[in-house]
């Protein structure tokens, strides 16, 4: 067995994937929430992965091959697969048509980020948050998507996901920081404190568009935003 497979960091982005595994199969087995709750869980995962690769220096192609699949399982498949299971028997052509759609954002997205080089800013909204938010809405409103029009909610977070607005990474510097927003997090989906948790999700999906008045320096952009006229 390879040494850079069992680090620390991969251990939580299999965390991440056996949530979205879990998620897949409570929705599949008619326990949608339960499969909203574990989308989230694995949202956690995901920011210990990215954390603990920095922290302790141990960044590889390997681990960033890895974290993609499971953001893919968790982000993209999990909550299409969640939304479709709790109310398949209403939901439409053009409604699974846009759940497809959002997942070959996903797919696209995150196959993108992994062969572009990195500023300090993502280039289009994050896979992490798509499917984090999807979930909490489900959560907090499951009747929403029992309406037609929550399809437009895919609709729209797959043109993000693949669009070149500027998200910021969340990268904390300081230790107490970090602890601070991991519990925050942490105690919004135990205490299910919605307005918490939705004011956050609500000011980084609007922060792209913020982000588009302020002018970024060369390194908050990749390479291909740099050198446009280099691309085939």
């Amino acid at each position: 067995m390879k040494k850079d497979l069992i680090t620390v960091p991969n251990l939580f982005t299999l965390f991440n994937l056996l949530c979205g595994f879990i998620a897949i199969f409570y929705a599949v087995t008619g326990k949608c929430l339960s499969a909203g709750m574990f989308i989230l869980l694995g949202t956690i995962f995901d920011f210990l992965d990215g954390y603990t690769s920095r922290l302790f220096h141990q960044q590889s192609d390997i681990g960033g091959q890895l974290d993609s699949f499971a953001d893919l399982i968790t982000f993209g498949l999990a909550p299409a697969v969640m939304v479709f299971a709790s109310n398949h028997s209403s939901i439409g052509f053009i409604y699974k048509a846009l759940l497809f759609l959002y997942l070959c954002a996903i797919v696209y997205r995150l196959a993108d980020y992994n062969t572009e080089k990195h500023g300090s800013a993502f280039q289009g909204l994050p896979s992490t948050f798509s499917g984090g938010f999807i979930a909490f809405t489900f959560i907090w409103a499951p009747d929403f998507f029992m309406r037609p029009v929550s399809a437009l909610l895919f609709l729209g977070l797959a043109a993000l996901s693949v669009s070149n607005l500027p998200y910021a990474k969340i990268e904390i510097k300081k230790t107490a920081s970090k602890i601070v927003l991991f519990f925050a997090l942490l105690a919004g989906v135990v205490f299910k404190l919605y307005v918490l948790l939705f004011a956050i999700f609500g000011l980084y999906l609007l922060s792209g568009f913020l982000m588009l008045f302020k002018k970024p320096s060369p390194e908050e952009l990749p390479e291909n935003l740099l050198h446009p006229g280099s691309q085939n």
